[in-house]
This record gives C-alpha cells, sequence and structure tokens, in this order.
C-alpha cells in the first residue's frame, strides 16, 4: 500500500487534451493515506514525462513546492510535438510512491463538442479527463478506418523520366496514389526514432545494397496526389545504386474524397456515443444536464453512432458490408 494519497483539483476544467505550443501544468496535493484529512509532505517530489514514442521528455525533475504537501510543475509542449498519449509519473523520494496520470496531444481540442453532442456538460459527472481518453481512442479507430496502409510495396518508375534505380535518379512514384498525412501534422513525413509509421509519419522505407545489407531510405514527398516522390540514401542526397537489391516502402494512403472537417467531426461523434453510452451505464441520468439529449438516446441510443458512420462513409473508400 502506498504511503500518500495523491489528489488533482476536481474543477481543472480541458486539461485533457492539448495543443502543440500550448502549456501543460499540473498540481498535486499529498495526503496521508492513513489520516486523509492531513496533508502530507513527502520532501521531495520528482515528475518524469514520456511521450507517445517512448521518448523521455522530462527525467525525474524536482516539481515545485508551493506549501507542506502541495506541489506543481510546469511544462511547454513543443510545436512538432508527436500527437498521442503522454505519461506522466509523479514520485516521491521518501516512502517511494509512484502515481501516473495521461494528457493526450491532438490536433484540437474536441472536449467542448463531445459535451455538446453527448449532452453531458457537467464536469463531475465525466471530467475532462476521461473524456479524453475516449476521444483518443475513437480518434485512433476513426483513423484506422479512413486510412489505408500499405507495407513493403516497391515504387514505380517516374513516367517523367522513365529511368529506374541507376545511381543517379531520385524520382519515382508510389505505387498508390492519394497519399496521407496519417499524424495529421500538416505535412508528409518520416517517423521520428524510435517511433514507427504506426505512431508518426506517413511514409517510410528501405533497401537492401549489393550485400543484401539492409539500408534506411529517406523519403520525401512532392504530390501526394500522383504520388511523386524523391528516394535517397540515409544522407537524403546520394542516389540509390544501381546494384540495389529491392527497394520497400510503407505508406498510408486516403481516399480521394478525403476532408479534415469532416474526419474531425466522425471523431467526435464516435466520442460523444461513447460518452453518452458511459453516461447511461453509470445510472446517473438524474443529473443529465440535457433534457432533450437524455429523451434522444432513450429513444436511440445508437444515434450518434449512426451519424459517425455516415461521416466516416463520406470520406472513406466504400465496403460491400460497410463500416463495422
Amino acid at each position: 500500500m502506498q504511503r500518500y494519497l495523491v489528489e488533482r483539483p476536481e474543477d481543472v476544467g480541458d486539461s485533457g487534451i492539448y495543443l502543440r505550443n500550448a502549456h501543460y501544468f499540473i498540481d498535486v496535493t499529498f495526503r496521508n493515506i492513513l489520516d486523509t484529512t492531513t496533508k502530507a509532505d513527502p520532501g521531495a517530489v520528482n515528475i518524469t514525462i514520456t511521450d507517445p514514442c517512448g521518448t523521455v521528455l522530462v527525467n525525474s525533475q524536482a516539481m515545485s513546492k508551493i506549501t507542506d504537501g502541495e506541489y506543481q510543475y510546469d511544462y511547454d509542449i513543443a510545436s512538432s510535438a508527436t500527437y498521442g498519449r503522454y505519461t506522466v509519473q509523479i514520485s516521491t523520494v521518501t516512502q517511494t510512491s509512484l502515481t501516473q496520470y495521461d494528457y493526450y496531444v491532438l490536433p484540437w481540442n474536441a472536449i467542448p463538442e463531445v459535451r455538446r453532442l453527448s449532452g453531458i456538460e457537467q464536469y463531475k459527472s465525466i471530467s475532462d479527463e476521461d473524456l479524453a481518453l475516449m476521444i483518443w481512442e475513437s480518434f485512433e479507430e476513426t483513423r484506422r478506418l479512413v486510412f489505408e496502409k500499405h507495407n513493403d510495396v516497391k515504387p514505380k518508375v517516374d513516367p517523367d523520366t522513365g529511368n529506374w534505380f541507376d545511381g543517379t535518379t531520385t524520382e519515382f512514384r508510389t505505387k498508390h496514389k492519394y497519399l496521407a498525412d496519417y499524424d495529421l501534422d500538416g505535412s508528409y513525413t518520416q517517423p521520428s526514432s524510435p517511433c514507427d509509421i504506426d505512431v508518426s509519419g506517413d511514409i517510410d522505407g528501405y533497401w537492401y545494397d549489393e550485400d543484401w545489407e539492409r539500408q534506411d531510405l529517406t523519403v520525401t514527398v512532392n504530390n501526394s496526389n500522383n504520388g511523386k516522390i524523391t528516394l535517397t540514401q540515409d544522407d537524403g542526397v546520394t542516389a540509390i545504386p544501381r546494384s540495389q537489391n529491392g527497394v520497400y516502402l510503407t505508406y498510408w494512403t486516403e481516399f480521394h474524397t478525403y476532408s479534415s472537417h469532416i474526419f474531425e467531426k466522425a471523431v467526435e461523434y464516435l466520442a460523444a456515443h461513447r460518452a453518452a453510452k458511459r453516461f447511461h451505464e453509470m445510472d446517473r441520468a438524474s443529473v443529465f444536464s440535457m433534457d432533450e439529449n437524455r429523451v434522444k438516446y432513450t429513444a436511440d441510443p445508437d444515434r450518434l453512432k449512426k451519424i459517425f458512420k455516415e461521416q466516416i462513409g463520406l470520406i472513406r473508400r466504400p465496403m460491400c458490408d460497410g463500416v463495422k
């Protein structure tokens, strides 16, 4: 059993999702687990923040002591921060306790709209942190439905040049058109180490040299609609030699009707469906803040999910059996 009970303010508000260049602030209070009415001061409290790629951004840094038992920490989120879940671990030197929190960096803050759609506008009913998790899971599910992944695909000769790998040619085409900005960061990039393409980046590749040793590629997207790309060795300059024994790409594509606005709406409707479902399963409808939404939910519990499917149908490749 941990010696300390760690608390955060209940009325934090909009604390679950952050944008790039935003400011993350955490405020915690320690209490004695044997007497929760009394604050307990561990004497020294450290914080560690890890990004979705597993990279440690803040490594066991001391939190600022405000008063006995109360500690704070400020962190500036980078302009190039990877979208996804960030893990925050708070540890004490005395009694060796460890408490974990999460926050999410996403392209937009969907919490207000999810509250509006679901009708759950009271923070105490479902916290922003809980909504943030639902939104992130909905974001991931929607992204997997909308974008299509292509693994280890050989590039095509660029029809503008007609040249294959000859030691000088660097312009090629992907087999598929409409390359997707899978990580939704506004550009077409390769995943950063130690991330893989399912976490960060949009296109990646490798090649085998004359000794069948695997080498990294540098891939630059020149035209996402027709799949025009530049391929070079890892230095970003040197062309792939004629002696190569295979060049392979992994990338994501989108349907030609894809719209980022519709994508965002789909995520919000799916998250709102999950939030409303959880809320009613908690049997707390008496504090539901929008009677109209409660009536709608009772009459058709899957109303929001149906709208989600309609939105998805507008921006993904048609399937014979529809969206599952």
